[in-house]
């Protein structure tokens, strides 16, 4: 995260704490950043100089209706500093900060198959317990993983996917036989 991105997004933060709209604001971060990074055309757009900077203000009200007028007006003071580039990073910083505030720790959660959200209630509970917090769950499909789960919790990574297992096995066997100098010595020979 760029400073220009802790900067203007602790400003948007510190804004919503002192007007006590930080849920509401978290709730335009994230679509705002869920909009930029699967549409980076906009981004663009916003930057653009051949389109007048009236022009673009404009169609921020407009795709931004729905949004707090705190928001949208971050929004076009990024776009007049010619900063449009850094708001999913400033979005990225807002949501850190009201998860460091409120006790909250983000799982990154990837499973080989969609997990139900009887698993996925289940599985948050675990997750709260062991880290104390409130775990809000991020969760991906990885077929490559071909079953259990790799989680990544607060930046740790817990390991529960069978390829890792099998990485982690072949691991001690290959520093187990080095340690012992019986590589490869009759596995599966006939002596």
């Amino acid at each position: 995260m760029t400073d220009l991105e802790k900067e203007y997004g602790g400003a948007l933060t510190e804004l919503a704490r002192d007007e006590h709209l930080e849920d509401r604001i978290l709730e335009d971060v994230r679509v705002l950043r869920t909009v930029l990074t699967e549409n980076r055309d906009y981004v663009k757009f916003l930057l653009s100089p051949n389109i007048a900077i009236g022009e673009r203000l404009g169609a921020i009200d407009k795709a931004f209706a729905a949004f707090h007028p705190f928001t949208r007006n971050f929004i076009k003071i990024m776009t007049e500093q010619g900063y449009a580039a850094y708001l999913v990073g400033c979005c990225a910083e807002y949501e850190a900060a009201y998860n460091r505030d409120h006790g909250i720790v983000v799982a990154e959660v990837c499973s080989a198959v969609q997990l139900t959200k009887d698993q996925q209630t289940r599985l948050q509970a675990s997750l709260e317990k062991r880290s104390g917090k409130k775990v809000e769950l991020h969760c991906s499909v990885d077929p490559s993983l071909l079953g259990g789960l790799k989680v990544t919790l607060d930046g740790e990574l817990l390991e529960g996917s069978v390829r890792g297992k099998l990485n982690t096995i072949r691991s001690r066997l290959s520093d187990a036989e080095l340690e012992t100098g019986t590589e490869g010595a009759g596995y599966g020979s006939e002596t």
